[in-house]
Protein backbone atom coordinates (compact mmCIF):
# COMPACT_ATOMS: atom_id res chain seq x y z
CA UNK A 1 0.00 0.00 0.00
CA UNK A 2 1.48 3.31 -0.65
CA UNK A 3 2.30 5.97 2.21
CA UNK A 4 -0.01 8.17 0.95
CA UNK A 5 -3.09 6.20 1.02
CA UNK A 6 -1.74 5.23 4.60
CA UNK A 7 -1.31 8.67 5.91
CA UNK A 8 -4.82 9.60 4.25
CA UNK A 9 -6.70 6.79 5.94
CA UNK A 10 -4.88 7.30 9.16
CA UNK A 11 -5.92 10.83 9.24
CA UNK A 12 -9.96 9.87 8.36
CA UNK A 13 -9.53 7.09 11.38
CA UNK A 14 -8.59 10.12 13.73
CA UNK A 15 -11.45 12.32 12.54
CA UNK A 16 -13.56 9.41 13.07
CA UNK A 17 -12.52 7.92 16.62
CA UNK A 18 -11.98 11.84 17.56
CA UNK A 19 -15.97 12.70 16.85
CA UNK A 20 -16.72 9.74 18.64
CA UNK A 21 -15.34 11.42 21.62
CA UNK A 22 -12.20 9.23 22.02
CA UNK A 23 -8.95 11.55 23.36
CA UNK A 24 -5.48 11.94 21.47
CA UNK A 25 -2.23 12.66 23.32
CA UNK A 26 0.81 14.50 21.01
CA UNK A 27 3.89 15.79 22.58
CA UNK A 28 3.37 19.38 22.17
CA UNK A 29 1.81 22.54 20.90
CA UNK A 30 3.10 22.00 17.08
CA UNK A 31 1.80 18.88 17.03
CA UNK A 32 -1.57 19.79 17.82
CA UNK A 33 -1.81 22.34 15.71
CA UNK A 34 -0.18 20.15 13.07
CA UNK A 35 -3.59 17.68 13.72
CA UNK A 36 -5.92 20.71 13.66
CA UNK A 37 -4.56 21.67 10.31
CA UNK A 38 -5.54 18.35 9.13
CA UNK A 39 -9.21 18.94 10.55
CA UNK A 40 -9.00 16.60 13.97
CA UNK A 41 -11.37 18.13 15.27
CA UNK A 42 -11.75 16.46 19.25
CA UNK A 43 -10.41 16.17 22.32
CA UNK A 44 -6.28 16.73 22.23
CA UNK A 45 -3.69 16.40 25.01
CA UNK A 46 -0.23 17.92 25.10
CA UNK A 47 2.02 16.99 27.86
CA UNK A 48 3.17 20.08 28.97
CA UNK A 49 4.20 18.79 32.77
CA UNK A 50 4.54 15.39 34.10
CA UNK A 51 3.10 12.77 32.57
CA UNK A 52 0.47 11.19 34.71
CA UNK A 53 -1.15 14.55 35.03
CA UNK A 54 -2.06 14.44 31.30
CA UNK A 55 -2.85 10.75 32.08
CA UNK A 56 -5.12 12.01 34.90
CA UNK A 57 -6.83 14.39 33.06
CA UNK A 58 -8.53 11.52 30.88
CA UNK A 59 -11.70 9.79 31.39
CA UNK A 60 -12.19 7.58 28.72
CA UNK A 61 -12.23 3.56 28.02
CA UNK A 62 -9.90 4.78 24.96
CA UNK A 63 -6.83 6.88 24.10
CA UNK A 64 -5.50 7.41 20.82
CA UNK A 65 -1.47 7.95 21.38
CA UNK A 66 0.26 9.82 19.19
CA UNK A 67 4.38 10.69 20.50
CA UNK A 68 6.80 10.95 18.24
CA UNK A 69 8.34 8.31 16.43
CA UNK A 70 11.97 9.15 17.38
CA UNK A 71 13.48 7.91 20.69
CA UNK A 72 12.21 9.94 23.08
CA UNK A 73 9.00 9.54 21.73
CA UNK A 74 9.36 5.74 22.07
CA UNK A 75 9.71 5.70 25.43
CA UNK A 76 7.05 8.59 26.31
CA UNK A 77 4.52 6.06 24.73
CA UNK A 78 5.67 3.09 26.73
CA UNK A 79 5.52 5.29 29.90
CA UNK A 80 2.08 6.13 28.86
CA UNK A 81 0.98 2.94 27.82
CA UNK A 82 1.99 1.42 31.23
CA UNK A 83 0.20 4.82 32.92
CA UNK A 84 -3.26 4.64 31.01
CA UNK A 85 -3.42 0.34 31.48
CA UNK A 86 -2.99 1.34 35.17
CA UNK A 87 -6.18 3.28 34.77
CA UNK A 88 -8.01 0.66 32.84
CA UNK A 89 -8.10 3.18 29.61
CA UNK A 90 -7.03 1.51 26.15
CA UNK A 91 -4.25 2.90 24.60
CA UNK A 92 -4.79 2.93 20.94
CA UNK A 93 -1.05 2.94 18.88
CA UNK A 94 -2.23 1.61 15.50
CA UNK A 95 -2.92 5.11 13.72
CA UNK A 96 0.57 5.93 15.28
CA UNK A 97 1.98 2.93 13.25
CA UNK A 98 0.18 3.57 10.41
CA UNK A 99 1.99 7.29 10.39
CA UNK A 100 5.01 5.53 10.74
CA UNK A 101 4.37 3.47 7.89
CA UNK A 102 3.96 6.96 5.64
CA UNK A 103 7.47 8.58 6.95
CA UNK A 104 6.18 10.44 9.86
CA UNK A 105 8.74 10.81 12.50
CA UNK A 106 7.48 13.91 13.94
CA UNK A 107 3.75 15.04 14.33
CA UNK A 108 4.26 18.05 13.90
CA UNK A 109 5.05 16.95 10.38
CA UNK A 110 1.67 15.67 9.15
CA UNK A 111 0.69 18.50 7.35
CA UNK A 112 3.89 19.49 5.31
CA UNK A 113 4.19 15.29 4.71
CA UNK A 114 0.89 14.84 3.45
CA UNK A 115 1.01 18.03 1.10
CA UNK A 116 4.22 16.53 -0.44
CA UNK A 117 3.06 12.92 -1.07
CA UNK A 118 0.66 14.46 -2.85
CA UNK A 119 2.29 16.95 -4.96
CA UNK A 120 4.23 13.81 -5.75
CA UNK A 121 1.59 11.77 -6.74
CA UNK A 122 0.91 14.77 -9.52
Amino acid sequence: MDRLKVMERAIKELIKRSEDGIPIVVEGKRDLQALRSVGIPGEIHTITGPVISVVEGIHAREVVILTDCDRRGNMLAGRLKQLFLNESIKPNFRIRGMLRFSGIVHMEDIPSLLLKLKNKRR
